[in-house]
């Protein structure tokens, strides 16, 4: 009599059945852990941003709410800097402003360019960084990661990974707004 060796045909079945119901139940669970990744990074990134924010208007408030054109200028400097860094504020509202001087009343009305400039001012080097050239039209692009538009009082960075097209509402896909009125960011997911 021959000693069987391997698997019986039914044995094989039931095996693969069941690697199936296993892959079936699991695999939605780790598909997911990509799309939370994402959101996990853009909320790590407006909570740094709106770090940025609150520490930029409190050195406003320290230096006596500066209303003059000359001085919408917050300067933040430590002994490890040769020269002290500076981000530009709305004279009104105490809060980052992209832009020159001659144009640092512009919360309430943030464009493209002037929300890009309030990113990079905000984000030291080493961190995202923002580019100016236009990926898609409307948008200024930042890094590969993020998009921005801004009208009226309000900044919109989108996560790049999100835009398969140009959103034609503006709380379309993963995103967070920055109100250069209130100093408020919210993270939008959609």
């Amino acid at each position: 009599m021959k000693k069987q060796t391997g698997f019986t045909l039914i044995e094989l079945v039931i095996v693969i059945i069941i690697l199936g119901l296993l892959a079936a139940t699991a695999l939605p669970r780790f598909l997911n852990l990509e799309e939370r990744a994402t959101t996990a990074s853009l909320e790590g990134i407006a909570g740094g941003f709106a770090s940025a924010i609150g520490i930029t208007r409190a050195q406003w408030e320290i230096d006596g709410r500066p209303v003059n054109t000359a001085t919408n200028l917050v300067e933040l400097s430590s002994a490890n800097t040769a020269s002290p860094y500076t981000i530009t504020v709305d004279s009104r509202f105490g809060y980052p402003v992209g832009g020159a001087l001659a144009s640092a009343t512009v919360a309430t009305a943030m464009s493209p360019a002037s929300c890009l400039a309030a990113y990079n001012s905000l984000f030291q080097a080493g961190s995202a960084s923002a580019a100016t050239a236009a990926d898609q039209a409307g948008y200024e692009a930042l890094t590969t990661d993020l998009y921005v538009d801004g009208t009226g009082g309000e900044c919109r960075y989108y996560l790049r990974s999100a835009l398969a097209n140009r959103p034609t509402a503006t709380t379309e896909g993963r995103l967070f707004t920055y109100n250069a009125q209130l100093g408020a960011v919210a993270v939008i997911i959609n």
